[in-house]
Order: structure tokens, then C-alpha cells, then sequence
């Protein structure tokens, strides 16, 4: 969401076609459980992955989780503003992943990136529609909603 908000809706075709593509290019890659640790002030996700580096064939898969730190800022009770800290893969099942993200702790600075880059981190506006006790529903600037239920 962070490349969508950067380039701006004047360029919304070029992300959307940058989405495209890297959907076909991991055509074999499967999104396993998507978790949320949210905070006052910063929302970590965690999506597992598998991703087929050559499709229809089953032993030539990396799969780890992918893991982004985003600052959170409580506009109001139903707008949040997100800005991406930092991404880093854990618990990868190739042996060169591990050692520089888990073993040496490797994060990637995606916000110093967009800060050296564009000059500011790209604000993700999400706002939420629905929430209880086990339940936030939750839309994106370009209107995809995310439904999220609390683990017991």
C-alpha cells in the first residue's frame, strides 16, 4: 500500500500494473495465515508466505514470514494513518535468508528509503467500518476491504 500511496493517483495505472505483474511472476506462491499486532502507535504484520521460484514444481519454494513494522497514528475512531518503518523475513527455509534476516537480525528500512527517495514516508490512510471485541473490518485508499478476527 505504501508504492500505491507513493506514486499517487495520477500513476495509480503504473502501480497497479507493477501489482499485475509481480502476481504473475509468483503465479505458483501460496498467502498463508495474515496477522496483525496492533498497538497506540505502531501495527506489525506478519503474512507467511510461500513463494514458487519456478511454478509447478513443488521442491523449488522459499517460504518464511514476511514481517512489516508501520508507525500507527489514531486520527480517529474510524481513520488510522499508517507510515512503513521496516520489513525483514523470518523463519525462511533457505539457509542464505535465515543468516542475514533472522541470525543477524536484518531488517530492511523501507521508510529511510522512501525518505531519502521522495523526502517523506507515504501516509497510508486505512479506515475501519466495523469493529468489536472479535471482529475490524477495514478499507483501503483504493476501496479493498481487509476483515480481521482476534485470536482467542
Amino acid at each position: 500500500q505504501s508504492i500505491r500511496i507513493a506514486v499517487g493517483d495520477e500513476n495509480k495505472e503504473i502501480a497497479e500494473n507493477g501489482f499485475d505483474l509481480h502476481d504473475q511472476a509468483t503465479v505458483g506462491s501460496r498467502v498463508g495465515r495474515v496477522r496483525q499486532i496492533v498497538t497506540s502507535t505502531q501495527l506489525i504484520s506478519e503474512v507467511d508466505l510461500r513463494v514458487g521460484m519456478l511454478p509447478g514444481i513443488p521442491l523449488t519454494s522459499a517460504k518464511g514470514t514476511v514481517v512489516t513494522s508501520a508507525s500507527l497514528d489514531v486520527v480517529d475512531s474510524s481513520k488510522w494513518e499508517l507510515r512503513v518503518e521496516n520489513t525483514k523475513v523470518k523463519g525462511s527455509n533457505l539457509p542464505l535468508v535465515n543468516m542475514f534476516m533472522d541470525e543477524l537480525q536484518f531488517d530492511l528500512p523501507v521508510g529511510n528509503f522512501y525518505n531519502t527517495v521522495q523526502g517523506k514516508v507515504p501516509v497510508i490512510p486505512m479506515t475501519t467500518f466495523y469493529v468489536d471485541e472479535a471482529l475490524r473490518i477495514t478499507r483501503d485508499v483504493d476501496d479493498n476491504f481487509f476483515v480481521f478476527v482476534r485470536e482467542s
